[in-house]
């Protein structure tokens, strides 16, 4: 992403311990900034954008607030098929994530997002630490598949196979993510 401006010849830079550094002189660039990604996840229908106006009003100035859906529509539209391809869809998200911290401020995605989705893509490399908190409802409370798929065609299909993930009790303590309850009535009050 960055070439090392100390070299005759030019050299991507690459991340090393918090700093971007060269690998060829070894000059580390400290206006190259890398900040924490903290990603509220949780199946469909757990209340992700149910509480992103909440989270953007209480974030503003700390961090920059994004749902990750805003992207499916145009990305779906500029695939040649019409299909996005999933994984480069959370990649661009890491990228968004390195541009913000540029601008001084950590990012926090709403998304349906676990950490098999990220820990091994290009962009994971220009982010520091991600830190995850999971939404979690009852699936009697959450919208049926139905309501969901009203949603998006193109959002649907890949949130239900990301629900089923992120649903299971091993997909959430291999997360490491603490869970808690949404906007869900009944799970209010429910200690964890």
């Amino acid at each position: 992403m960055y070439y090392c401006n100390v070299c005759d010849d030019p050299h991507l830079t690459a991340p090393d311990g918090g700093v971007v550094r060269c690998p060829a002189c070894g000059h580390a660039d400290p206006t190259i900034v890398i900040r924490p990604l903290f990603v509220v996840t949780g199946a469909s229908g757990s209340g992700k954008t149910t509480i992103f106006p909440e989270l953007l009003s209480r974030m503003a100035g700390w961090c920059a607030v994004f749902d990750v859906d805003w992207l499916i529509d145009p990305l779906s539209h500029a695939a040649k098929d019409g299909q996005i391809d999933w994984t480069a869809f959370a990649d661009t998200w890491l990228h968004v994530a390195h541009g913000v911290a540029q601008n001084g401020l950590p990012t926090l995605l709403l998304a349906p997002f676990i950490p098999e989705n990220l820990d091994d893509l290009p962009g994971r490399a220009w982010v520091g630490e991600i830190r995850y908190l999971v939404l979690d409802c009852p699936d009697g409370e959450r919208p049926v598949p139905q309501a969901c798929a009203r949603r998006s065609r193109y959002r649907f299909s890949w949130a239900l196979a990301v629900r089923r993930a992120a649903s299971s009790k091993a997909a959430r303590a291999a997360a490491g993510a603490p869970s808690i309850a949404s906007r869900c009535p009944r799970m209010a009050n429910k200690r964890w």
